[in-house]
């Protein structure tokens, strides 16, 4: 009598232990991809951002360079123009492969970090 329960509840055990494994280890699963696919978005910010200021920090001794360069001068117009167009031929070197959009914009992030304290300075001095 005893073999014959067994032999009847034994394959129905297994079969519920088997489908109870099946979807706690679809649950765990699930979960670790999740956890490991946050992990990969975030190291991709991570190394994006260390490309940006890479490029940042390029574009800022290229800014240096150039104003050492424009220091001294008596016609304002040419040399404007002269150190837009040296700005991006020597950033260009530096950093292969820039789109123009790109070189804009690092030109005017420099220059707005160049220029923040000189508005307050223009300001307090007109009055």
């Amino acid at each position: 009598m005893k073999e014959l329960l067994i032999s009847q509840i034994a394959p129905i055990a297994a079969t519920a232990v088997v489908a109870i494994l099946a979807v706690t280890i679809k649950t765990i699963g699930d979960i670790l991809i999740e956890v490991l696919t946050k992990k990969k978005e975030e190291i991709e910010k991570n190394i994006k951002s260390l490309g940006y200021e890479e490029e940042l920090n390029t574009a800022k001794e290229v800014w240096d360079i150039i104003e050492e360069k424009f220091r001294i001068t008596e016609n304002v117009a040419q040399v404007l123009g002269s150190k837009t167009d040296e700005f991006d031929k020597l950033l260009l070197q530096k950093i292969p492969g820039l789109s123009q959009e790109n070189i804009d914009y690092l030109r005017q992030a420099i220059a707005g970090e160049v220029n923040k304290g000189k508005s307050v300075i223009t300001e307090d001095s007109a009055k």
